[in-house]
C-alpha cells in the first residue's frame, strides 16, 4: 500500500495495487485511539481528509480478511 502526499495538511490518498474487497481501513493516532474509520471498501484507491486532525503521526491500517497492513502518515 502506498499513502500520498505524505507528509500532508490535509486530504490523503490511499493506494493499493490489489483492489480491495469489503474491507475496512482506520486511520489511529499514535496513542491507539481511531480516530477515523471506513468499513466495506472496496477498490484501488480510497481517499480521506484528516485536515481537522492536529499535527502529529498516525498509522493507516487496512483490514481484509485476517490480513492487516499498516503505514504510517504525517500530518503536518
Amino acid at each position: 500500500i502506498s499513502v500520498y502526499p505524505n507528509p500532508t495538511s490535509g486530504q490523503v490518498i490511499l493506494s493499493v495495487n490489489k483492489a480491495l474487497s469489503n474491507s475496512t481501513v482506520s486511520i489511529v493516532s499514535l496513542t491507539g485511539q481511531t480516530i477515523l474509520r471506513k468499513e466495506n471498501v472496496s477498490g484501488t484507491q480510497i481517499i480521506f481528509d484528516i485536515s481537522t486532525q492536529p499535527s502529529s503521526v498516525y498509522y493507516i491500517e487496512v483490514s481484509e480478511g485476517n490480513h492487516v497492513a499498516r503505514t504510517k502518515i504525517i500530518k503536518k
